[in-house]
């Protein structure tokens, strides 16, 4: 119940922050050009992961598109990615099925889908605080293998989804002449289902475990760094800081246009 409250109470102050912080966003933003850029960007996404009594770290390589929205209404910096990915869940443990089953099949293919969006505050001097926001799915397919060390042939299908939201506050600097560093710390939730389905034989059975978050902080560093004209390469560390620690880097090269 506890933690449901802090849930509720983070939305609200969230919606609140957003409702009331429009004009304070809108006038930071009038002398700033808005537009598109498009862009590729490499993840390597990882997170401690809770599955019952267990805790695991996911790590998911990825390769993403990625189309960009920079000052759209003169509020907001709205950014889109989809592209493909490999989730890895070795160590999760189906304790029922036929016969209990260690996953430690490695990766699974799957889509990624997300958005991301960043709300200017107010600015002071060369730094601007602001809000950010982002939701990301990843939908995997499929995998099966077959089961070793069993009399009778048996094989397993496991397929996992599941999704992440953040939102939190930024701060950025932009007193150099081609680099603007910047912060951002979020509160962090997962949630999400990894299926398996195994037969030996004539038994067959199934089974689904609930994915959760081993902790609910990220702070992540990076830069906007110009590189020509129309050219932006965007590097940034991520950490969760939880029972299970984990640390995730990506990359991006976007031309605007």
């Amino acid at each position: 119940m506890a933690k449901k409250k802090i849930i509720d109470l983070i939305i609200l102050i969230v919606i609140i922050s957003l409702t009331s912080t429009g004009l304070f966003a809108q006038r930071s933003l009038q002398d700033k050009s808005s537009g598109w850029s498009v862009g590729l960007m490499s993840g390597f996404f990882s997170r401690g992961i809770k599955c019952d009594t267990q805790i695991i770290t996911m790590n998911t390589p990825a390769g993403l598109l990625l189309a960009k929205g920079q000052n759209l209404g003169w509020t907001v910096d709205l950014s889109f990615f989809a592209g493909y990915g490999n989730s890895g869940l070795n160590g999760i443990l189906f304790d029922r099925l036929p016969v209990s089953l260690d996953y430690q099949a490695g990766g699974i293919g799957g889509w990624l889908f997300g958005v991301k969006a960043d709300w200017p505050i107010f600015s002071v001097g060369d730094y601007t605080f602001g809000l950010s926001a982002d939701l990301m799915t990843f939908l995997g397919e499929k995998k099966s293998f077959s089961l070793e060390g069993f009399a009778e042939p048996g094989n397993a299908t496991i397929q996992p989804n599941w999704s992440q939201a953040s939102s939190g506050f930024f701060l950025l600097y932009d007193g150099l002449e081609k680099i603007q560093p910047f912060l951002i710390a979020e509160a962090s939730f997962f949630w999400g289902t990894f299926k398996a389905t195994e037969t030996i034989s004539d038994l067959t059975g199934s089974q689904g475990q609930k994915l959760k978050a081993s902790g609910l902080l990220r702070l992540t560093a990076g830069g906007n760094y110009k590189l020509a004209e129309n050219f932006l390469l965007v590097p940034s560390l991520t950490v969760y800081p939880a029972s299970k620690t984990a640390i995730s880097a990506e990359l991006s090269l976007l031309y605007s246009f």
